[in-house]
């Protein structure tokens, strides 16, 4: 039950899927349920499968590869954008650490933040227009799986960068190799049931650049918080679907 609990834990954080309702949060759970969100991401990567084969018979192909890129973005609530700017303002608009860090806490958006949401979903939706229509499902298939992946790496490499304390430090400082582990094997096994080869590569690729972010988020605010984890997918997913659409186009 406790896995259970764990699993449901991990598809209300990261999704507007609600099956239970709204589950208390307890500390102890929240390391755990990053053990399924490579699952959870296999699970979004379904729903946008299934949404752009039905968009692709109403619309053209451009239409259906634009409404992809939006439905993902709902169904995450736009959580991992979110990190994204408040990331970008942090770190595009202080050098100094503790600055950065109380840029990123601040709810306003800035002008690196409005820029790099509009940047990444036009980048997006360039990059999945240029996957050929052959490799087109298996490609939202996977690129969630692997972004939601990463930001179970950057947990498990990274120290917690604010010492008060936040939602983030009980998922970063708690997270050991037993939680990471898991999600890392079920990364791999639906990489290779995915894309072969090639998913088992994109993994391997995405890995070393998550590392080399891990590294970035320590030398700049000396580890990471939640934004900086959501902003890792984004960045991640992004980069997977230009490698995919240089590879397979």
């Amino acid at each position: 039950m406790a896995w259970l609990r764990s699993f449901l834990l991990a598809l209300q954080f990261l999704s507007i899927i609600q099956i239970r309702g709204r589950l208390e949060i307890r500390r102890e759970d929240l390391p755990r349920s990053m053990i399924f969100y490579p699952l959870v991401g296999l699970i979004l990567g379904m729903i946008l499968v299934c949404a752009h084969w039905l968009c692709v018979r109403a619309w053209t192909p451009l239409i259906a590869d634009l409404m992809a890129v939006l439905s993902a973005m709902m169904l995450s609530r736009a959580l991992h954008l979110d990190g994204l700017a408040d990331t970008l303002d942090g770190l595009l608009g202080s050098s100094v650490p503790e600055r950065s860090l109380e840029i990123m806490k601040d709810s306003s958006l800035g002008s690196f933040g409005v820029a790099g949401i509009v940047g990444m979903v036009l980048l997006k939706f360039a990059a999945l227009t240029g996957v050929p229509a052959s490799f087109k499902l298996e490609t939202l298939l996977l690129v969630p799986v692997l972004g939601r992946h990463s930001m179970v790496q950057l947990a498990f490499l990274s120290p917690y960068a604010r010492a008060a304390g936040g939602l983030g430090k009980a998922f970063v400082d708690d997270l050991s190799l037993r939680h990471y582990l898991p999600a890392a094997a079920s990364a791999v096994v639906c990489g290779f049931w995915i894309a072969g080869t090639w998913g088992l590569l994109l993994f391997a690729f995405l890995w070393v650049v998550t590392w080399l972010q891990s590294l970035l988020a320590l030398r700049r605010v000396g580890g990471v918080t939640g934004d900086i984890l959501g902003a890792g997918c984004e960045v991640n997913e992004v980069l997977a679907l230009l490698f995919l659409a240089a590879r397979m186009g």
